[in-house]
């Protein structure tokens, strides 16, 4: 999640408290914003996964980049629906 400053964008979620419904092994949520792409997120498998981030304030985001991909084939996995606001949902 970016915001355009100065023409530069920067990474609004870096280091943010980050969640999932889920957790296998060792892929803890804050994998999923902490700026080493070596590292992700991995949640537990049922009918909702979800994986959230509290940017702490609002923010005017101008892009969002996710990557969900299947680590053998790249392909995506599942639908990814962004959602953005005051969600309680998961808190």
């Amino acid at each position: 999640m970016c915001i355009v400053e100065d023409e530069v964008l920067l990474n609004v979620a870096l280091h943010k408290p980050s969640r999932q419904s889920g957790t296998v092994g060792s892929h803890f949520a804050n994998y999923g914003n902490d700026g080493n792409l070596n590292t992700y997120v991995l949640t537990a498998r049922h009918s909702n996964p979800w994986w959230s981030v509290d940017l702490g304030e609002e923010k005017f985001v101008y892009e969002v980049n996710l990557t969900n991909v299947n680590s053998t084939s790249g392909e995506l996995k599942q639908t990814i629906t962004i959602c953005s606001g005051k969600f309680s949902k998961y808190a």
